[in-house]
């Protein structure tokens, strides 16, 4: 999680630099951003395992879209958190995910030794 926060706030801020070329930015948003976009992969691939999931969902489309309506602010660059957020799902179906083993999965290798 951590190397998609980076990956992300990375290409939010490469962005933000591509778009306001005159501009100085800088900031956590387009990492955070890149969390928000892991937590809708999340949600949409466990959607059958969630009690209320389209709450979650306008839950969590109304944090973002509150977040992006605070940037309309001046000095709050949007730029750098719409390209975290199109980072963090590019990342998030890139790398893998890497689930710890399951309890018991290596008995047979422990009675093979």
């Amino acid at each position: 999680m951590a190397l998609i926060y980076l990956i992300s706030g990375v290409l939010g801020n490469a962005f933000a630099a591509n778009m306001s070329p005159l501009g100085v930015t800088c900031g956590a948003s387009g990492g955070l951003f890149g969390l928000f976009a892991l937590l809708f992969i999340d949600m949409f691939q466990n959607w059958p395992l969630l009690t209320t999931p389209w709450i979650n969902l306008a839950t969590l489309v109304t944090i973002c879209l509150g977040i992006l309506g605070i940037g309309l602010l001046p000095f709050i660059d949007n730029y750098a958190q719409l390209g975290g957020l199109a980072g963090g799902f590019f990342t998030g179906f890139v790398i893998p995910n890497f689930d710890p083993p399951a309890p018991g999965c290596f008995k047979a290798h422990s009675f093979l030794m």
